[in-house]
């Protein structure tokens, strides 16, 4: 390790080393008892690593806690975890104090080898990302401070359909309760992990924005604010680029990043269709999005099939989106931005995710009440699957009389396929 490492790391982590020269003798005495017939056992790595590590760009996570679920066992350093029910202060002098901590931390380890990290993580995670040779994969293995290390994985959205109602309709829905489907979700922002947004599509349908505070979002300078139900303020960043405008974001879609740098750095090339701005253009991300706080009475279509029309569950709640449905790390990077913009709930339709990235959730969900789920939409399951995911139903508010099923035909590509929305 890096003789500058932080003087507040735990002695703990100090200790082992301390004793491995009386260790390294007993084993060698051992060995001269034994007439030399063992040369030496394998050395075992202490972290998650791959057995067969290859050059790339990684992830590497490590042991010491998050902010988001950070106890205060260090000294001088103060808990940073929120109360049951409460959110991840993220402007704390407490957090800010910590996650120049664990960023000194990760820095040192990235040092020990010679790497240089693309991506620090904080919040939800701590680690960083960076182009490592095979080598140093290996190296991490045995650094005491390194949780794992995992190459960066292609992720294609993917999702399980529902089949029962949700009870949203009637005298004694949920709809009902909340005093109508116009009301259904008022004040509340939903934050959506996936492929980007449609903002043109008529579920997404919402005014300008404006630049005077009051019950609507607003734009605040480069941000937008919306005031929420529970008091608190989201401030998202509406994010242009290639076939995404500022005109994209209104009162509906108050949020739009996309997360491209850890998929450039793994040198995989994107498709010839993708846009490098929060756009859209799979509609994966769309139909989650719709299908979590869609517009209600929107005519609907598939294949010149009326449908009548749908709304999402929470028709009145705001969207904020997020494109990371690239790679490994742009993931990562999403939850711990995330993290900064107070979001009410957050979905993502994710595959079979790893150690580390279920723990990213994990931590995210401790940061504030985030409730992650996913949408229906044709999809192919892959080897493995299903993997672990609450679902949600697309909601027709009219015909036809049942919710529609949609099913994971083998012989579909691996994107989904969404209906046409005709205003």
């Amino acid at each position: 390790m890096s003789a500058h490492r932080d003087p507040r790391l735990p002695d703990r982590r100090r200790r082992p080393r301390a004793a491995r020269p009386l260790a390294a003798c007993v084993v060698a005495f051992a060995l001269v008892l034994a007439g030399g017939a063992a040369a030496g056992a394998a050395v075992v790595p202490r972290a998650a690593v791959p057995q067969h590590a290859a050059d790339g760009h990684y992830l590497v996570t490590l042991k010491g806690q998050p902010a988001a679920t950070y106890d205060g066992t260090l000294d001088g350093l103060a808990r940073t975890t929120a109360d049951p029910g409460a959110r991840l202060d993220v402007r704390s002098e407490a957090v800010e104090r910590y996650t120049d901590h664990l960023a000194h931390a990760q820095r040192s380890v990235a040092d020990s080898i010679g790497a240089t990290p693309t991506h620090e993580y904080s919040l939800t995670t701590n680690g960083f990302s960076a182009s490592l040779t095979a080598a140093q994969v290996r190296a991490l293995g045995h650094d005491a401070d390194v949780l794992s290390v995992e190459p960066d994985r292609m992720l294609h959205g993917r999702s399980t359909p529902a089949m029962r109602s949700l009870g949203l309709e009637g005298g004694h829905g949920l709809w009902a309760a909340a005093g109508g489907v116009e009301r259904a979700g008022a004040g509340t922002v939903i934050g959506v992990i996936d492929t980007g947004i449609a903002a043109d599509n008529p579920s997404f349908a919402g005014a300008p924005l404006g630049s005077s505070p009051g019950d609507e979002p607003y734009r605040d300078g480069q941000g937008i604010t919306f005031r929420k139900a529970d008091g608190g303020d989201f401030r998202g960043a509406c994010e242009t680029g290639d076939g995404f405008t500022a005109a994209d974001c209104s009162t509906k879609v108050i949020g739009a990043r996309s997360f491209v740098a850890g998929w450039d750095a793994s040198g995989n090339p994107l498709g010839p269709q993708e846009r490098r701005s929060p756009r859209d253009v799979s509609g994966h991300g769309s139909h989650t999005a719709s299908t979590a706080a869609g517009d209600a009475d929107v005519p609907a279509d598939i294949r010149g099939r009326g449908l009548g029309t749908i709304a999402g569950v929470a028709p009145a709640a705001k969207v904020a989106a997020y494109k990371a449905c690239w790679n490994g790390p742009d993931l990562t990077d999403d939850m711990d931005d995330g993290a900064r913009s107070p979001t009410s709930s957050r979905r993502s339709t994710r595959p079979r995710p790893t150690a580390s990235t279920s723990s990213t959730s994990r931590s995210a969900s401790a940061a504030r009440p985030w409730t992650t789920s996913s949408a229906p939409c044709w999809a192919p399951r892959a080897p493995g699957s299903p993997w672990p995911r609450p679902r949600a139903t697309w909601a027709p508010t009219r015909a036809p009389s049942r919710t529609r099923s949609r099913g994971s035909p083998p012989s579909r590509p691996a994107a989904c396929r969404t209906a046409t929305w005709r205003p």
